[in-house]
């Protein structure tokens, strides 16, 4: 299906553009080449996304309801609070007032991050959940839309 292909083809970008960053080593003098290097990078993390995103597609599509979608349910319903947190652990593992590793660390340790923050984030969710209907983001949100009247 057009959905596989297209994964199979991001995947397999995203896999060359990491082969060819792995082997260019240091960028070498030379704007020229560091614009490359830096286009490469660039093509790389759009084909990385891309595949994520095109994998869930394709999960969904061959095994709409298998359990490996449940964190993702609860983690869906508190989207807004979620999407904030996530942008206050990266900003302080990464940056600011936080451990500045950006710049410091690999892409596995970047993927590491994001997966132990969603695994955290998705135990947290349906912990809240359990005993709420929405999350606090959500409620000031709904509070701030509908001023309080609901």
């Amino acid at each position: 299906d057009r959905i596989g292909r297209l994964l199979a083809a991001t995947a397999g970008m995203a896999f060359a553009g990491i082969a060819t960053l792995h082997m260019a080593g240091p960028v070498p003098p030379g704007v020229g080449a560091h614009a490359l290097l830096n286009l490469v990078r660039h093509v790389t993390i759009l084909a990385q996304a891309a595949a994520y995103l095109l994998a869930v597609l394709w999960l969904w599509r061959c095994c709409p309801g298998h359990r490996v979608f449940t964190p993702f349910r609860a983690v869906g319903r508190l989207s807004l609070s979620n999407y904030l947190l996530q942008s206050v652990v990266v900003l302080l593992v990464l940056y600011g007032p936080g451990l500045r590793l950006g710049g410091d660390v690999g892409h596995l340790a970047m993927v590491l991050l994001a997966v132990a923050t969603f695994v955290l984030q998705a135990a947290w969710s349906r912990r809240w959940l359990a005993t709420r209907e929405q999350g606090p983001a959500e409620r000031l949100w709904r509070w701030l839309t509908y001023g309080g009247a609901r």
